[in-house]
């Protein structure tokens, strides 16, 4: 396996006027604070906010068209609301198009190891430990590597 497998193009993405940039970050980082104290109803009211308060079409712009759906997927993964991580993992994808792109797969396989779906987070984290070696999971949980190398060793 090679890291061919994932996709090496990069999207073109539009700057935000300044203003918009701004308004962007105040709601970004109320989100994030409320999400850091536990708050999940305000939290998710503000992560709605910051989403819409992204101009159309959403998925164009840099940083935000990226790093929105991203962590929105993780902290619903990280709730236990796995429908609502897939929906936005769906949109991860779309935005770091075309292609797949590593970063956002390992946090697929993330989300199916936590729900229960041994077989599809096994299948990308082989992927990605076999592109990456330990790259990916360095800083994440240490029970995703260790599924994996339990699960490897046992398929020998």
């Amino acid at each position: 396996m090679s890291q061919s497998f994932y996709s090496t193009e990069t999207k073109e993405f539009d700057q935000l006027d300044e203003e918009a940039d701004e308004r962007l970050n105040a709601l970004w980082e109320k989100f994030l604070e409320l999400k850091d104290l536990g708050d999940i109803d305000r939290a998710e009211a503000a992560a709605r906010q910051a989403w819409h308060a992204l101009p159309e079409p959403r998925l164009s712009w840099d940083y935000f068209s990226n790093v929105m759906p991203f962590t929105f997927a993780e902290w619903y993964r990280d709730l236990g609301r796995f429908n609502m991580a897939e929906q936005w993992l769906a949109l991860a994808r779309e935005s770091y198009g075309p292609g797949r792109d590593a970063s956002v797969e390992f946090l697929a396989a993330t989300i199916a190891y936590r729900k229960g779906d041994a077989d599809a987070a096994y299948a990308e984290f082989d992927r990605q430990y076999k592109a990456f070696g330990l790259a990916p999971f360095k800083g994440e949980d240490p029970d995703y590597l260790a599924f994996y190398k339990a699960r490897a060793k046992a398929s020998k």
